[in-house]
């Protein structure tokens, strides 16, 4: 796709989009960034299994397991009534 052409929607070229976003860049600046970088991990998020513990992960997948399991039997009933 060359630089000028539209975006599926024809809002903007992908040109203007790529200069909209160096503009925002720029006026946040280094500080900004430099900023924001150092925050992350400071507080983990709880709905990222990866920042819960081993045990908790598990419980977790088991129980979607075992959700995904029923899923599955139901689904194959209603194949078999259908029938």
């Amino acid at each position: 796709m060359a630089q000028s052409e539209h975006t599926k929607d024809d809002s903007m070229t992908t040109r203007e989009a790529g200069k909209k976003g160096g503009d925002t860049t720029a006026k946040k600046g280094p500080e900004f960034y430099s900023r924001i970088g150092s925050m992350q991990g400071e507080e983990n998020n709880p709905g990222n299994l990866a920042n819960r513990s081993p045990e908790d992960r598990h419980k977790t997948a088991q129980a979607g397991g075992e959700a995904r399991g029923q899923q599955m039997h139901e689904e194959a009933e209603e194949r078999k009534n259908a029938d």
